[in-house]
């Protein structure tokens, strides 16, 4: 999809075609078999393939492990350098049969079109990765069907402290992208912080509805706190403890509720962080919150 015709460019792809491992391994089997089939016709074809699968390593788990980015247009420089390779030799093989004039026209004429048109596109796609706003922007004019889309452009508006522009968006879209958890948060904190606490609240539960787990819990609870609902508060945070599927960010969340509501109650949060310490060494606010007890 990307190098046959990646047209209009995104910044990530959710789903580059149906199918699933196994669809991804027969292609893979057919187009490695038909690089055998014809290795000794056609030694070149192995060799240009060789260089595809390594162009294509930096965007695989192979390399990035779980850090690995969402599929963009960046991935598609290596593996365009192999496809220039391909077409500029059998470009050269097809007017070797014509006569020595025609190829060096020829491949001026094709030269100077690529760099006309493909310069010229490169320059507007720069011009979309020039600032957060600016890819947001883009990426929500070629996929406005996209809630992913619209979210990444309320928090770079909202990053930006343009708040008005990201409001705009969320009056516009929630309603047609109910069940996309992460608008929802985004589009609450927004209204959080232009004191529209009921559209806030409304969001929020939205987002623990949608199943997004403690992390909702624990906005709302913070909602709650900041309007003085304490009870409120409380018991959101005990739902986020609850709800945490991870076992050293749930000895974190309560040692932060023990804090919070039960300040007498410090050594069980001091016991808590260290917990959560001993099965995520590098768990960097667990370690700075524990740092922050052991102050006077």
């Amino acid at each position: 999809r990307l190098l046959v015709f990646p047209h209009p460019l995104h910044a990530f792809y959710h789903s580059l075609g149906a199918g699933g491992p196994g669809h991804a391994l027969a292609m893979h089997v057919l187009i490695l078999g038909s690089a055998l089939l014809c290795w000794r016709s056609a030694p070149g074809f192995l060799l240009g393939l060789s260089f595809f699968y390594l162009a294509l390593l930096p965007s695989t788990r192979i390399v990035m492990g779980s850090a690995s980015a969402a599929m963009a247009e960046r991935y598609l420089y290596l593996p365009s350098v192999r496809r220039s390779l391909a077409l500029a030799l059998l470009l050269r093989s097809w007017t070797a049969e014509r006569g020595k004039w025609l190829a060096p026209a020829l491949l001026g004429l094709g030269l100077g079109a690529v760099v006309v048109v493909f310069g010229g596109l490169t320059m507007q796609r720069n011009a979309d990765w020039s600032s957060e706003i600016a890819l947001w922007q883009a990426e929500a004019r070629v996929a406005p069907e996209s809630a992913d889309s619209w979210q990444r452009l309320a928090s770079a508006y909202l990053e930006a402290n343009r708040k008005s522009e990201a409001s705009d968006i969320c009056d516009q879209q929630l309603s047609r992208h109910l069940a996309a958890a992460k608008l929802q948060t985004v589009c609450a904190v927004v209204y959080d912080n232009l004191g529209r606490m009921r559209d806030a609240e409304a969001a929020y539960k939205q987002a623990i509805q949608l199943r997004l787990g403690a992390a909702a819990h624990a906005n709302l609870a913070r909602f709650y706190d900041r309007m003085g609902r304490r009870q409120e508060a409380e018991r959101a945070y005990l739902e986020a403890v609850r709800t945490e599927v991870n076992p050293a960010h749930q000895h974190y969340r309560r040692a932060q509720y023990l804090l919070r509501f039960h300040p007498e109650r410090q050594d069980e949060a001091r016991l808590e962080l260290q917990r959560a310490l001993e099965i995520q060494p590098r768990f960097l606010a667990a370690s700075t919150a524990l740092r922050g007890l052991s102050q006077p």
